[in-house]
């Protein structure tokens, strides 16, 4: 019978922060005996991670993180982070929406804390590396709050408590934020996000079938996603949220294909390439400047091409007209 308890680590990063630095404490649990983890490793406020801002130079110790086997055996552990004192100079607080403090590893997350944000004002964070896959979250709050944060991150998978996501996805994210804010003080919480056209194409999709999903109430739900623009390598949407947890870029419940317009733009684009590689210099040229070589040739091309462009946009009619 197993009788020994999970083993929890609790480690916080930075572990020596300058005072006002954010630090983040992180709680896991390992099932050292054979009956599996039952619940998984949380703090007393139901996630698995914490935050604080060092100040003073005395030790700071997390909450206390549990986790439970399916024994029943539940383990207990926390972590601990000792400040250092501030380098001399001087310097400033931040407060409001325009003085949050940021912080971000390449490719994974991005943070930004505030020492309040008052009512009325838009507070926004912006992840400035595309493999996140969103360009901007932003809020307003019905009421002043301070020790506000919010930080955008990327994952690789959805917990394994999850319902599966049904559809094709492209990008996991989780929006996760400070305690001292709930899901019914935001006002117009919007979340901004980016796809790469290669990923759209590849997967024969038009640009009106990508959707931002929630996950909420063990369901996910689809949010209404709007199409704002196209800057030649990602398509960029925007989409009202009305929360924050895990979210997935992906395709719609209602995939319809690409538009009869989008496959002509697709078609004019190919044209306009190979018209410009007819350009190169080099051509055969006779004595009053007139072409010799390549005139028959280039209306053969332009004719396939020509051809070529409307066996695609029926193709693409005949498709459309299956999926009704």
């Amino acid at each position: 019978m197993d009788r020994t308890a999970p083993l929890i680590s609790v480690s916080c990063l930075p572990d020596s922060p300058s005072e006002g630095v954010d630090v983040e404490c992180t709680c896991t649990a390992t099932d050292t005996g054979d009956s599996g983890i039952k619940i998984a490793a949380l703090f007393g406020h139901g996630t698995a991670t914490e935050s604080f801002k060092a100040s003073g130079t005395s030790e700071v110790s997390s909450s206390v993180c549990s986790s439970t086997d399916y024994a029943g055996n539940k383990g207990t552990g926390s972590g601990s982070f000792t400040p250092t004192a501030a380098s001399g100079g001087s310097g400033g607080s931040s407060g409001g929406s325009g003085g949050g403090i940021s912080r971000a590893a390449a490719g994974n997350f991005k943070k930004t804390t505030w020492n309040s944000i008052n009512a009325g004002e838009i507070a926004t964070v912006e992840p400035d590396n595309g493999v996140i896959g969103v360009s901007k979250v932003s809020f307003g709050l019905k009421e002043k709050k301070w020790g506000v944060w919010m930080k955008v991150a990327k994952k690789d998978s959805i917990p394994s408590e999850f319902k599966p996501f049904g559809n094709k996805a492209h990008k996991i994210i989780e929006i996760t934020k400070s305690l001292s804010i709930k899901e019914g003080d935001f006002v117009s919480p919007t979340i901004d996000i980016k796809v790469e056209k290669s990923w759209v194409n590849d997967n024969n999709l038009g640009r009106n079938d990508v959707a931002l999903h929630r996950y909420h109430d063990s369901v996910w739900n689809q949010l209404e996603t709007e199409f704002v623009k196209d800057d030649g390598t990602y398509l960029h949407y925007s989409a009202k949220t009305p929360g924050f947890s895990y979210f997935i870029i992906g395709t719609k419940d209602q995939v319809s294909g690409k538009t009869a317009e989008e496959v002509a733009e697709a078609a004019a684009e190919a044209m306009a390439l190979e018209e410009a590689s007819e350009e190169a210099p080099g051509r055969d040229m006779g004595a009053d400047g007139d072409e010799l070589v390549g005139a028959e040739s280039n209306l053969t091309r332009n004719i396939v091409i020509v051809l070529a462009v409307l066996i695609v946009i029926a193709v693409a009619a005949f498709l459309m007209k299956r999926r009704k």
